[in-house]
């Protein structure tokens, strides 16, 4: 027969827990409705005042465009500004460390999130992903040409990039003009030269072969 001791126990656990459950479910309740009642509020102002605010949030975006094309002139070759916190800038491969050093001069941008890499047949686009003040991403993008794929490296300015671009290096074939050590960071050191597997056209069956003769 179980006791009667530890039944009452169990049951007044029960009752706690129901009630913080319906607690739990009454604040959210109150969370979701204050959300809905802002974003009527928001809605329900003119179209104008709506576009206003939502110019005026994205001025930074625009600043940091602006500082960029009034400085580089020429050397940017196209910007974008697709949403709120998100900045893409396309300029010469030369304007790359000017852009980098003025970013981190005037606005302390000094943060890189990551370098991607994408091959466009005869050239590989980099892109460079900054973050301004934890909400601003700002990517630059240069193209290099496979004929000749050496691009300055960042670290001199931003250290964060040294394993960013050891990763690129190793990946698409990129050389990083003086970097202090492109050795391998991700593929094994029996890894074939020219054997790049991020790129479009990389030896497939170079890699499988490598691969079956390390098991």
């Amino acid at each position: 027969m179980a006791n009667p001791h530890v039944m009452v126990m169990y049951a007044r656990i029960a009752v706690v827990t129901c009630t913080e459950r319906a607690i739990g479910f009454r604040l959210m309740h109150m969370y979701r409705c204050a959300l809905r009642s802002q974003m009527q509020l928001s809605m329900a102002l003119p179209k104008s005042q709506r576009n206003r605010e939502r110019e005026a949030k994205m001025e930074i975006e625009n600043d940091i465009i602006e500082l960029l094309k009034e400085t580089l002139k020429y050397s940017i070759v196209e910007t974008k500004v697709p949403r709120e916190r998100r900045v893409f800038v396309w300029l010469e491969k030369e304007a790359l460390k000017p852009a980098l050093r003025l970013l981190k001069d005037e606005y302390n941008i000094t943060f890189i999130s990551t370098i991607s890499g994408v091959d466009l047949e005869n050239e590989i686009e980099l892109l460079y992903h900054l973050v301004y003040e934890g909400s601003v991403s700002i990517s630059l993008r240069v193209k290099v040409p496979k004929k000749d794929l050496v691009i300055p490296t960042i670290t001199d300015i931003l250290p964060g990039a040294m394993l960013y671009e050891r990763e690129v290096h190793e990946m698409f074939g990129v050389f990083f003009e003086g970097h202090p050590n492109l050795s391998l960071l991700i593929l094994p050191e029996n890894w074939p030269d020219g054997v790049y597997p991020l790129r479009k056209k990389s030896s497939i069956d170079e890699s499988q072969e490598l691969t079956n003769d390390g098991r």
